[in-house]
């Protein structure tokens, strides 16, 4: 499902959404698009192995898909997040 996610993401911004150089250069771009991961969303998280709360901070629940896709419609952005 993440790569059907991706792929649709990449038809709205016609290039690759995660053209990164390293894990963290990852999870920057999800949590900025998406927040960061919280108990409701995504149950012990914090015992995830590569998760270090220090690093990217308090639990942030915003949501910048429409800001990264201004020409993706409201369903379709709902279908992405």
């Amino acid at each position: 499902m993440w790569s059907v996610g991706c792929i649709f993401a990449e038809l709205f911004s016609k290039r690759p959404v995660f053209m990164c150089k390293s894990e963290d250069e990852v999870l920057a771009k999800v949590f900025f698009m998406l927040g960061t991961p919280n108990e409701e969303y995504c149950p012990a998280y914090l015992k995830l192995p590569k998760f270090d709360r220090k690093k990217w901070g308090s639990t942030k629940t915003h949501n910048n898909l429409g800001q990264m896709f201004p020409d993706a419609p409201p369903a379709a952005l709902d279908l992405l997040s």
